[in-house]
C-alpha cells in the first residue's frame, strides 16, 4: 500500500501544480503570481487545542483545564521496604548486582517490591562522602 500511496501523492502534487500555473496563481503559495511576488512566510503552528464545542483554546484555558483534571494532591506514602530488601535475598522479583563506586565494589539489589533507594552509612563512610 505503500507505493501506491506514495504515487498518489505525487499525482496529486502535479495536478495542484497544474492547476495552479493554468490560474496565474504561484505553484509554492497559491497567491497570484506576478514578476514582483513573493511568497509570504508563514509561521508554524505545532498544536492547536479545541474545546467541545469546536472553540479554539488559548494556552491558558488548557492549563487551567489541565490543572482541574489533575487528581488532589495526596500525602506522600510511607516508605515501604520489601521483606528481600530486609533480607538481602534474591526472588523472581529481585536482581543482585555488584557495582564499582569510585575504587569500592558494592552489592546492589534492585527490588520492585519497595518504593525508595537506601545506602548504608558504612559503605558511605568508607567512600567519604
Amino acid at each position: 500500500a505503500s507505493p501506491r500511496q506514495g504515487g498518489d501523492d505525487y499525482a496529486r502534487e502535479r495536478q495542484l501544480r497544474g492547476f495552479r500555473r493554468a490560474n496565474g496563481l504561484c505553484f509554492r503559495c497559491g497567491d497570484k503570481y506576478s514578476r514582483e511576488h513573493q511568497c509570504k512566510r508563514t509561521g508554524q503552528i505545532l498544536m492547536i487545542e479545541v474545546g467541545d464545542f469546536g472553540e479554539i483554546l488559548s494556552d491558558d484555558t488548557v492549563h487551567a483545564l489541565q490543572l482541574l483534571d489533575a487528581p488532589e494532591a495526596q500525602e506522600p506514602e510511607c516508605c515501604s521496604l520489601s521483606q528481600q530488601a530486609i533480607s538481602g535475598e534474591e526472588t523472581p522479583s529481585t536482581i543482585c548486582l555488584r557495582a564499582q563506586v569510585g575504587d569500592q565494589i558494592m552489592l546492589l539489589l534492585v527490588d520492585s517490591g519497595s518504593t525508595h533507594n537506601f545506602i548504608s552509612e558504612t559503605f558511605l563512610s568508607r567512600l567519604k562522602v
